[in-house]
């Protein structure tokens, strides 16, 4: 288990017994550093991925915490971000990324390298108003977005040319983060309302 410590800015690694065997990184604005790590995840290779919010920047560490590469920097152009939210594994070794002050999601190979961008601010379809939680579903390979600003989660088809809402009989009020179950039943979270919604 991976768990972000951002009191004291630190990747912990637990075990199945829940005993802590390893840290990753160090809060610094150094290579291999990170200053507010926000999300993280992991790929088939065993691979961790970090948002380091604060240094606008990608993080990528080995299973043993070694750092092996940074991308990112604070700006617009492609490639670069603006407090960085969240990241997920998509299919075919790439990564997505909530661009939060950019107002887009951004795809990268496990290299960095930068590959396309999804919207731009906006309320329409495929636009976006500080995205955050990512969360992807292998089986049918959709990406499904939580839209902060604009009190609403997308879902995105393969290839991002396609989007619709989740719908939900209450509404969403600050979707944060989403976490998909069996059955097409996903769990997302609201912090303006304080709840957790399934859906």
């Amino acid at each position: 288990m991976y768990l972000i410590d951002q009191s004291e800015r630190r990747i912990k690694v637990f075990n199945r017994d829940f005993k802590l065997i390893r840290v990753i990184g160090q809060y610094g604005r150094d290579v291999g550093q990170y200053s507010a790590p926000c999300d993280l995840c992991t790929n088939e290779q065993n691979y961790i991925f970090v948002c380091d919010a604060g240094g606008h920047r990608i993080l990528k560490y080995n299973e043993q915490g070694q750092f092996l590469l940074a991308w990112g920097g604070l700006g617009q152009d492609m490639g670069q971000f603006k407090c960085p939210a969240c990241v997920c594994v998509l299919n075919h070794q790439r990564l997505a990324v909530s661009d939060w002050g950019n107002d887009r999601i951004q795809i990268f190979n496990y290299e960095g390298d930068h590959l396309l961008s999804i919207g731009q601010r906006g309320k329409h379809l495929a636009e976006f108003s500080r995205p955050l939680g990512l969360a992807f579903d292998e089986s049918n390979e959709r990406l499904f977005v939580c839209d902060e600003g604009n009190n609403r989660v997308m879902i995105f088809n393969h290839d991002f040319t396609k989007s619709e809402l989740v719908q939900s009989k209450i509404g969403f009020h600050g979707p944060y983060d989403i976490l998909l179950m069996k059955n097409n039943r996903m769990i997302i979270s609201e912090y303006r309302a304080h709840r957790l919604q399934i859906v």
